[in-house]
């Protein structure tokens, strides 16, 4: 039992609240963080290609989009509802067939 409980004990005994530095902690943060946040990566990959122009056509439909979207002053009313699409879950085919 004393094995299963060995990692929740106390590392160091200093008087001092400061932990010592581990490199190995680090990296493995920062390895969880990347790969958590590869949509978001991805998401922001496919913007620069839009902003760059690196595909003319979907860039000019954006920008359609975008400046109708002004035109109608529905930019406010876009941004929610997109806000809201994006944290709402996709529905399985399931679900949906019930």
């Amino acid at each position: 039992m004393l094995w299963y409980c060995q990692d929740f004990t106390v590392r160091q005994t200093d008087s001092s609240n400061d932990l010592p530095f581990d490199q190995a902690t680090l990296v493995r943060h920062v390895e969880r963080v990347l790969i958590a946040s590869a949509p978001w990566q991805l998401m922001f990959m496919r913007l620069r290609d839009i902003y760059r122009w690196e595909e003319p056509r979907k860039t000019l439909v954006y920008l359609l989009c975008t400046l109708f979207l002004i035109h109608v002053n529905y930019v406010g009313t876009f941004g929610v509802s997109l806000a809201l699409c994006m944290m709402t879950p996709p529905s399985s085919t399931r679900s949906a067939q019930r």
